[in-house]
């Protein structure tokens, strides 16, 4: 592995954790309610992520989060330049 390139987070969990995702939308569903996108906007953000090219694997290339678990808070942007979405206050 190239140490100037990040590790594939997926990867990594591939065979440590049976059904990672499963675990990811646990994980989301256990945020509070003032901190969880609405599900329109949910929808929108993981809509705009699947076009971008710097998605892989449910992994964005340009910060390395899970991007189900990015666009599931309010409070978070898209980290390109422009953004492709932005935080909600």
């Amino acid at each position: 592995m190239n140490k100037n390139q990040p590790f594939c987070k997926c990867c990594m969990l591939d065979g440590m954790i049976e059904n990672y995702d499963a675990v990811l939308e646990k994980y989301i569903s256990s945020f509070d309610d003032n901190i969880k996108t609405e599900w329109d906007e949910y929808e929108r953000r993981i809509k705009l992520c699947d076009d971008c090219s710097q998605l892989l694997n449910g992994i964005c290339r340009l910060c390395g989060c899970f991007v189900k678990a990015r666009v599931a808070k309010k409070i978070m942007g898209c980290p390109s330049t422009p953004p492709m979405w932005r935080r909600l206050e």
